[in-house]
């Protein structure tokens, strides 16, 4: 009878340390801990993923089997990467470990190949939803006496971008390929918050790629006064914000640009996602989607959203499941044009 208690009571402990408990047959999965990993640094602005993934952990616990204690953990570096091969190969399988990952990191594999340092399959992830849409945008600083004209002419600037591969690293690569531009992309930065920093230190021109709903709020100073300009959106269509600043595709003439174009920009859609490692049970699965479903509905959740200036436009994990496969199965001479454009040079 001895060993029969004590080898529940360490079986028990397990459970705890492991972030989730077994529960009877009825009862389903139960967490007594969830871990929401971000990629990014802390503190990156108010529509930065690390406030979103902040945002999210103060209330999904109330939706999740267990009502478990939810820890925000930063996992900073390779623009995102870090936590995406993390999650793939070394986060618990247990559903205790969520993510919130760039959107564009699941495209990583497929546009750079061996070169972006990938260590994952992105349709092998489970992916939990998205917390936005998103509308990126080239903002220059006023000190860089830059204008779109000027830079589409070839006049130089230095623009930072938190890691080769990330969605400001790529949509510069784009812009020096497709357009002729000669940014000089700077890779490196911790976050965008660092990134910005860099600007108003007169470090950096711009960045490529910054979130217009996170810009608009944070740095809405220097938007009335004229201190940064919006000189191009990297979005499908303009925003109803920014009626006379044109898209990357409308400046682009080869179609078979345009495609790739269409491609990459497809990770907009998904704004702000939370993935859930390969090999979670779906019974796991479908409680942290549900979980994340109610969250997104809590009045509470919204009414803080509100207040901060963030913008909530919620896409369930089987829609982003539906874009990741659609992305895996872009034919291979538009994956191959795509490589094409965005190889080392």
């Amino acid at each position: 009878m001895a060993k029969s208690v004590t080898a529940a009571c360490g079986a028990a402990a397990l459970w705890v340390l492991s972030g989730w408990a077994p529960a009877s047959a009825q009862q389903g999965p139960v967490w007594s801990k969830l871990v929401v990993n971000v990629g990014f640094s802390a503190f990156g602005g108010v529509g930065g993923y690390d406030t979103y993934a902040r945002l999210l952990a103060r209330h999904i616990g109330k939706y999740v089997p267990g009502k478990p204690t939810v820890i925000v953990a930063n996992k900073p570096g390779a623009g995102g990467l870090t936590v995406m091969n993390y999650m793939f190969n070394a986060a618990p399988k247990d559903g205790s470990e969520i993510a919130m990952v760039g959107r564009g990191n699941a495209m990583q594999p497929m546009l750079f190949g061996p070169q972006s340092n990938s260590k994952f399959e992105a349709d092998r992830f489970a992916w939990i939803g998205s917390m936005n849409k998103e509308i990126s945008v080239f903002a220059v600083m006023q000190h860089a006496s830059l204008d779109l004209q000027a830079v589409q002419k070839g006049a130089p600037a230095a623009v930072g971008v938190p890691g080769a591969g990330s969605d400001p690293y790529v949509f510069g690569l784009l812009m020096n390929r497709m357009l002729g531009t000669n940014l000089k992309i700077i890779a490196g930065y911790p976050g965008m918050n660092e990134v910005q920093l860099a600007m108003d230190n007169g470090e950096l021109a711009g960045v490529t790629g910054v979130s217009w709903d996170s810009f608009r709020v944070d740095k809405a100073d220097w938007i009335k006064s004229g201190r940064a300009n919006v000189i191009l959106q990297f979005a499908g269509e303009r925003s109803p914000d920014l009626p006379h600043v044109p898209t990357l595709s409308e400046l682009v003439k080869d179609e078979r640009d345009r495609v790739v174009i269409d491609l990459v920009m497809a990770r907009q859609t998904m704004g702000r996602p939370l993935l859930a490692p390969p090999d979670v049970s779906a019974d796991r699965v479908t409680a942290l989607r549900d979980a994340y479903s109610s969250a997104m509905k809590d009045k509470e959740l919204i009414q803080e959203a509100d207040k901060m200036g963030m913008a909530i436009r919620s896409i369930d994990g089987a829609s982003i499941q539906k874009i990741i496969d659609a992305m895996m199965q872009a034919s291979p001479e538009i994956v191959e044009r795509a490589r094409a454009v965005l190889a080392e040079r």
